[in-house]
């Protein structure tokens, strides 16, 4: 999910720059299985939004793997604690 939520941030960007160089007027915007024809100023303004939700998610994504990764080394080392090196 992480690196799903990475590549989408990473593709709102990507479009974001195209439409900075874009020289028509509008564009077609996708929504979920459909393309809406916007002008220029309004997709941009979608896409940031777009973009931040997604880094909130992404971040969100990433202190929670830090938080299981804490927990994970926390585990491991109870576990040595109590078996010493009888662990495979």
């Amino acid at each position: 999910e992480l690196k799903a939520t990475e590549k989408r941030v990473e593709d709102y960007e990507e479009a974001s720059a195209e439409l900075v160089v874009n020289d028509e007027d509008d564009v077609s915007f996708l929504l979920g299985e459909c393309f809406v024809k916007m002008d220029n100023e309004n997709a941009e303004t979608r896409l940031e939004k777009l973009i931040q939700v997604e880094k909130g998610k992404l971040e969100a994504l990433k202190v929670e793997r830090k938080a299981l990764a804490d927990g994970m080394s926390e585990l491991k080392k109870k576990l040595y604690d109590r078996l010493g090196n009888s662990i495979n």
